[in-house]
């Protein structure tokens, strides 16, 4: 039930700590991934000793014992389906993230780009040249836009890189403070600011 080579592994488990009043426990599925793990209920209880944590798995024959092993299986099934389906979306693979997207709490939709997002912006800020921007404040994004690839390159040697959620939504917060300090004609501005709070959160891991 691992992945070595994408630092990915599964584990059923008892929970011994949630023993019921009928002497069963809960089976938690622990997803670990790049060393941080997330917990999800299987919604499934059993008596401890009759688990093999080996196995991972009831002990005995019978129809329900079968059933009971089928549905963890069938669990298990789904997660690496969901694991699948965010490196072929290039979703930033997180245990998080992967319970998110299980779960149904969030849809599985690609990261946004950091560098299609910026180019978006200077395009706007090009087409309002003469109009509420000059020609200057376009050049100066653009110079800002190249020395972003190039960071890009020496803190992540890729061309192009997912902007991780926690880092995105620090960046929206930063944009919305920022809107407030500038007037209309300057919201496009607020953005260009957020980028250096973007390159100062470096430190948090993007991939």
């Amino acid at each position: 039930m691992t992945c070595d080579e994408q630092s990915f592994s599964l584990l059923f488990y008892v929970k011994s700590s949630k023993l019921s009043a009928d002497g069963t426990a809960p089976i938690y599925l622990r997803i670990t991934i790049d060393g941080k793990r997330i917990e999800i209920s299987s919604k499934r209880q059993v008596i401890p000793s009759k688990w093999n944590t080996a196995a991972q798995k009831l002990v005995g024959t019978g129809d329900q014992i079968r059933s009971f092993n089928d549905y963890l299986k069938t669990l298990e099934r789904q997660v690496y389906e969901v694991h699948q389906l965010m490196l072929e979306k290039k979703i930033q693979l997180t245990a998080a993230n992967l319970k998110s997207i299980l779960l149904g709490k969030e849809e599985a939709t690609p990261d946004k780009m950091l560098i299609p997002i910026f180019e978006e912006h200077n395009k706007q800020v090009k087409a309002l040249i003469g109009k509420e921007f000059a020609k200057g404040t376009y050049d100066r994004y653009e110079t800002s836009l190249k020395h972003t690839k190039d960071f890009l390159l020496w803190k992540y040697k890729a061309t192009d890189n997912a902007l991780p959620r926690k880092l995105r939504k620090t960046l929206h917060i930063c944009y919305l403070r920022k809107a407030a300090e500038f007037s209309t004609k300057s919201l496009f501005y607020s953005s260009m600011s957020c980028m250096v709070v973007l390159k100062r959160k470096s430190n948090v891991s993007a991939i």
